[in-house]
Parts: C-alpha cells; structure tokens; sequence
C-alpha cells in the first residue's frame, strides 16, 4: 500500500454539526445526530447535516459535499 500524500491532522469543525480529520490516509467524520434537523426547501425530508454545497478540507487541495437527512 502507498503512502497518502495527505498528513494526518487535528479533528477541525468543518461546518456546525460535522467535524472531520486527516487519519492514516483516511478522511473521518463525526457528525452530530442529536440535533432535530431543519425542514428542506421541499418539505419533504428533515436535514441533520450539511456542508450547503462543497466546502475544502483544511490543509488540502480536497473537496466535500455532505447531505444527512431523513424522510418526514
């Protein structure tokens, strides 16, 4: 197996509700899932997390989209 060219880093809030780091290669996530949500746009579906479109990871030329939700 290669060696990631990404270093391993401190566990850094990315946006409210989703911290991530750098570990062994790996990107980790830890997002919080004791909040309610907020209603979608659409009404359809309550939304625990989100990045609200691509955010860059600290101390990278990497991107990140992430949508956590669950049905109304």
């Amino acid at each position: 197996m290669s060696e990631s060219k990404y270093k391993d880093t401190q566990e850094a809030l990315l946006v409210p509700g989703i911290m991530g780091a750098i570990k062994g290669g790996k990107l980790i996530l830890a997002i919080e899932l004791k909040t309610e949500g907020a209603l979608s746009k659409s009404g359809k579906s309550m939304v625990i997390a989100s990045t609200r479109g691509n955010i860059g990871i600290p101390g990278t030329d990497l991107k990140l989209g992430v949508n956590l939700y669950k049905p109304v």
